[in-house]
């Protein structure tokens, strides 16, 4: 008998806990007010779309740090120049817009410590890259 309370105890909790969770998520489902819940209908979409984005960005991180640690010598002199063609391939493979050449340009020749770093320059470069 004593067993028999005891479950029934554990099946309170478990029913609250449950009843808690599905009154949260359908706070979500609010459409007429703004709410950083999102839609939990739509949360295994969300995790979809950001792992095939991760992807694509880490695979372009990737050819980008592979570019400046193989031309690194060829880079710091595009840099000390203020261009040059592995600056600028470098530039298109982390997609930085023709507008952000000239401004990154400068600010990569300004700080010593990002033309001195191939890590930091590859961060540099895909910061300022859509």
């Amino acid at each position: 008998m004593l067993e028999m309370r005891i479950s029934v105890n554990r099946l309170r909790r478990l029913i609250r806990a449950s009843f808690a969770f599905i009154c949260l998520a359908f706070a979500g489902c609010s459409t007429n007010t703004p709410s950083h819940v999102p839609n939990p209908v739509f949360l295994p979409a969300y995790a979809v779309g950001n792992a095939v984005q991760n992807a694509h960005y880490n695979s372009r991180r990737k050819r980008v740090k592979t570019y400046v640690t193989t031309n690194f010598e060829t880079l710091r002199r595009d840099i000390q120049n203020g261009s040059g063609p592995a600056l600028l391939e470098s530039y298109a493979l982390a997609r930085v817009p023709n507008a952000k050449h000239a401004d990154l340009s400068a600010i990569l020749a300004r700080d010593p410590n990002l033309s001195n770093d191939p890590e930091a320059l590859t961060v540099s470069l895909m910061v300022h890259g859509n």
